[in-house]
């Protein structure tokens, strides 16, 4: 009896020092392992995983954990996956998480994958191991387990704006969420060198703002960092990620990383020009360029209108104070009717910009059924007028005897 309740005590020590609602190994889903007996092979098995019914009435997480080992294994690509309908987790070699002194090579390595639906429904779920050129083998172990527990969910997502001016500093933002039900003391480091990603990774050096920080995050709580960064070059980027790192209610730490976020940089031109325009009659138009100085330095030049023969003073000087915008006129020759393309060019010592082209088409100018309208009214009223009083002149003419 006395052994009975040191179990159950035991029991209870384990429950409320892990967070553990339900555990279950996957053999009873019908998991047998996966095996990757070679270089560059594969092997998956898919299983169904139905465990909402042990939830307790708390809220719980759903963790998957898979015991994985890979031999002598290189810098290739070889991983571990877990594919449901929310997507699909790849855990690379590096990231399983070890008992101290152990190697990946030793067997005794975990994958701690989230599933959130597990709580509340089931999961069809694809299991793979997958080694890459220079990995003899990988393996999956059948005593791999699922659960549900009182744990952290810490999720981090990045952002960047879409699009920057080069010479701007970009505003860049983390945000980490504990959408679990415990809290956990997380460390962030905003800007994690990345050997894995499929796309050409750039970092680039917090110029303001800090590279890492440790908070408590509660659970259901949700946190945002910005920090800054200055390029140096005009292009399309693909930006680092960031990793939060926690300790999971297996007592390992976990890290979890972040998405890549994309921005772009252009090259900001000192000056922006636009040409718009309007027909002033059924002969001329009116051209307006819009030029705007971009640069901290007063500009000068000259702008002209394209094709010239057409316009009657083509050229004017130009002058446009630092950071401001200026208008400049032009007006065309009379011209036959017809469709007219334009285009306005400014040139100055080094640069020569072009604005885009505009059309337009001078065509006959119909009466204005306004001015009809007056028209006819002041027929009208004439020819009522000669009725009226023409009637009454006939009237009051003097009878001959």
């Amino acid at each position: 009896m006395k052994i009975y309740f040191v179990f159950a005590i035991a029991l209870l020590v384990l429950i409320a020092t892990t967070g553990l609602a339900f555990q279950t190994p996957l053999s009873e889903f019908g998991f047998e392992g996966a095996d990757a007996n070679a270089p560059l092979s594969r092997d998956c098995q898919t299983i169904t995983l139905n465990i909402s019914s042990n939830a307790s009435g708390n809220e719980t997480v759903g963790i998957l954990s898979l015991r994985a080992n890979f031999e002598s294994i290189k810098s290739d690509s070889s991983y571990v996956s877990v594919k449901t309908l929310e997507g699909t987790q790849l855990i690379w070699p590096e990231n399983l998480l070890c008992a101290e002194g152990d190697e990946v090579s030793d067997g005794n390595c975990w994958a701690r994958i989230f599933l959130p639906a597990l709580s509340t429904q089931e999961v069809e779920t694809e299991i793979c191991v997958q080694t890459g050129g220079e990995t003899a083998f990988g393996k999956i172990f059948f005593d791999s387990f699922v659960g549900l527990y009182n744990s952290p969910r810490i999720t981090i997502t990045n952002s960047a704006p879409a699009e920057i001016d080069l010479g701007e500093r970009a505003k860049l933002s983390t945000k980490i969420k504990n959408s679990g039900t415990k809290n956990a003391t997380v460390f962030i480091q905003f800007v994690k060198p990345d050997t894995r990603a499929a796309v050409d990774i750039t970092s680039f050096d917090i110029i303001d703002g800090q590279s890492t920080t440790t908070l408590l995050l509660k659970a259901g709580e949700e946190q945002e960092f910005s920090y800054y960064v200055k390029p140096s070059k005009a292009s399309s980027y693909n930006l680092s990620s960031s990793i939060a790192v926690f300790e999971n209610v297996f007592g390992e730490q976990q890290g979890v990383i972040s998405n890549h976020a994309q921005m772009n940089v252009k090259e900001l031109k000192q000056i922006e020009l636009t040409l718009v325009g309007r027909e002033i009659s059924s002969k001329e138009f009116e051209l307006k360029a819009i030029v705007k100085n971009n640069s901290s330095e007063p500009f000068n030049g000259t702008i002209f209108i394209s094709p010239s023969a057409f316009i009657r003073d083509t050229n004017q000087d130009l002058f446009v104070e630092p950071l401001n915008e200026k208008s400049v006129y032009f007006y065309s020759k009379e011209l036959p009717l017809g469709a007219y393309s334009f285009t306005a060019t400014i040139v100055d010592n080094n640069t020569q910009y072009a604005s885009n082209t505009i059309t337009a088409e001078l065509k006959d100018q119909p009466i204005p059924f306004e001015i009809i309208f007056a028209v006819i009214g002041v027929i009208i009223l004439a020819v009522f007028l000669y009725f009226i009083y023409g009637k009454r002149e006939k009237v009051l003419a003097p009878q001959k005897e």
